[in-house]
C-alpha cells in the first residue's frame, strides 16, 4: 500500500505494523502541508452485511471515545475517521519518540527511581481514561511511547479498537472478543476470561514496572503454585514501600488490586514525594526561634537604655543592688543557639525568656519607684527654689520647726 492516497488526502509512506484484523502506517497528509500522521486500517474478518453492519457501529462509537479521550496531552488526538471499500480507517496524531520495548531491554535492570518515574508516567494518562470509564485493556510496552519532546509516556493502540475488526460486540461473543484484545503475561485472569475491568489495566502497568526493575518479561515469572501470584521480589532489591505497591497492582484477585489508575497513582506519587512533616517541623521550629529573638532582644535594649540614662542619678546602694540584678540574667542563655538541639532545649528556653522579662518588669518598677523617691523631688527645687529658704536644699532634709510656748 506504499504510496497509495487514502480518503482523497493520506498519502502512505510507511508500514509500522500488520495484525490480523488491520494494519498500521505512517502517512502525509496532503492537504496539510504534508503534516506526517498515523492512519490504523481496520478489516473485519468477514465481510457478510451483517458482521459490517456491527463493526460500522463499533468503529464510529470507538472513534467518537477516541477523539474525546485525545484531549489528553499523553493520548494521540484523533485527526479524522472514515469508511472505504469495507474496511475503516483512522487518523491519528503522529508521536515521534520510541517505543518502551526499546528501553526495557532483556537482563536489564533499571533502578528503583526510573520505575517509580515510569510508573508515574504511564498512570497519569491512565487515570484520565479510567475517569472516562474506558478500559485500555491492551498496556504493554510496545503500547507505550516516550515522546522525544518532553520524554512524557504517550499512550496508544487502545485495545477496545482492536474488537472492531472482530464484527462482534459484547452481546454477541464476549469469549471470542477477548482473543484478541489483550497480550499474556500482562492480561490478568479476569480480562483473559473475557470480563476485564479498571484494576485489570493497573495489573498491567505494575507487569511493566516488574519488567523494568527485574529485566525478565511477564513469562520469564515464577507464579506461586496455590495463590497463582507472581513471585518475583526475591530477584532485585527494592524498597518495601515499592514493593507493597506493585505487588497490589498484580493481584491475582482483582478485588484485592488498587480501584483504578486514580487511586494508584496517588500511592506512586507518595512513593515520589518523601513525607515532608520533618522538614516541615524544622521549619516551624526555626520561626519560633526567629520570633523569641525579635522578642528578648527589645527587652534587653531598653533595660540597657533605662540603666544608661538614669543610673547616675541614684545613690550608690541602689546603683549597686540594680547592676546586680542586671547580672543576674545571663545574655548567653537568652541567645538561640541554632547548633543544639532545638527540641530539646524549647522548655529550658522558654522558661529563660519568662524570667528574663519578669526580672525586667520588676526592674523597671523600682527604677520608677526610685526616680519618685529621689528624683523627682530635686526637681520641684528647681522648679519652686523661691518657696523654701536657700539653706534647705529639698523638704526632704529640712529642720523641724520648734513650737513656742
Amino acid at each position: 500500500m506504499l504510496g497509495e492516497l487514502l480518503g482523497r488526502r493520506y498519502k502512505i509512506i510507511e508500514s509500522l505494523g500488520v495484525s490480523k484484523f488491520g494494519q498500521t502506517f505512517v502517512a502525509i497528509d496532503v492537504k496539510l502541508f504534508n503534516t506526517k500522521c498515523v492512519v490504523k486500517q481496520l478489516k473485519p474478518l468477514t465481510t457478510d452485511s451483517e458482521t459490517l453492519k456491527v463493526a460500522n457501529r463499533l468503529f464510529y462509537s470507538e472513534a467518537q471515545l477516541l477523539h474525546r479521550l485525545g484531549i489528553h496531552d499523553q493520548i494521540p488526538h484523533l485527526l479524522a475517521h472514515f469508511q472505504e471499500k469495507r474496511k475503516f480507517y483512522l487518523v491519528q496524531q503522529l508521536i515521534e519518540g520510541n517505543s518502551l520495548s526499546d528501553e526495557l531491554i532483556p537482563q536489564k535492570l533499571w533502578s528503583e527511581e526510573y520505575v517509580i518515574n515510569l510508573l508515574q508516567g504511564i498512570l497519569e494518562p491512565l487515570a484520565f481514561v479510567h475517569q472516562n470509564n474506558v478500559i485500555h485493556r491492551d498496556i504493554k510496552p510496545s503500547n507505550l511511547i516516550r515522546r522525544k519532546s518532553d520524554g512524557k509516556i504517550v499512550l496508544i493502540d487502545f485495545g477496545a479498537i482492536k474488537q472492531i475488526g472482530t464484527g462482534v460486540d459484547n452481546t454477541q461473543s464476549q469469549a471470542y472478543m477477548t482473543v484478541i484484545v489483550g497480550t499474556p503475561g500482562y492480561m490478568p485472569s479476569e480480562q483473559a476470561s473475557g470480563y476485564p475491568r479498571l484494576s485489570s489495566d493497573i495489573y498491567a502497568v505494575g507487569m511493566v514496572g516488574i519488567q523494568a526493575l527485574t529485566g525478565l518479561k511477564p513469562d520469564e515469572l515464577q507464579k506461586d503454585e496455590h495463590t497463582a501470584e507472581i513471585i518475583w521480589d526475591h530477584l532485585v532489591h527494592v524498597s518495601p514501600r515499592l514493593a507493597g505497591v506493585l505487588d497490589k497492582m498484580i493481584r491475582y484477585d482483582f478485588r484485592q488490586r488498587y480501584n483504578s489508575a486514580s487511586e494508584a497513582l496517588q500511592a506512586i506519587q507518595r512513593l515520589a514525594s518523601p513525607d515532608k512533616m520533618p522538614a516541615m517541623i524544622a521549619e516551624y521550629v526555626t520561626q519560633q526561634s526567629t520570633m523569641r529573638q525579635k522578642l528578648v532582644v527589645p527587652i534587653r535594649q531598653t533595660q540597657k537604655a533605662l540603666g544608661n540614662s538614669l543610673l547616675p542619678l541614684l545613690p550608690a546602694n541602689i546603683q549597686r543592688k540594680f547592676i546586680e540584678s542586671q547580672l543576674r540574667v545571663k545574655p548567653q542563655q537568652l541567645v538561640v543557639d541554632k547548633s543544639t538541639d532545638t527540641h530539646s532545649s524549647l522548655p529550658q528556653k522558654n522558661s529563660v525568656l519568662l524570667s528574663g522579662i519578669s526580672i525586667g518588669t520588676i526592674t523597671s518598677l523600682g527604677v520608677a519607684v526610685l526616680f519618685y523617691i529621689f528624683i523627682y523631688p530635686r526637681i520641684l527645687v528647681q522648679i519652686q527654689p523661691n518657696q523654701f529658704p536657700s539653706h534647705i536644699s529639698s523638704p526632704l532634709n529640712a529642720p523641724t520647726p520648734i513650737s513656742k510656748p
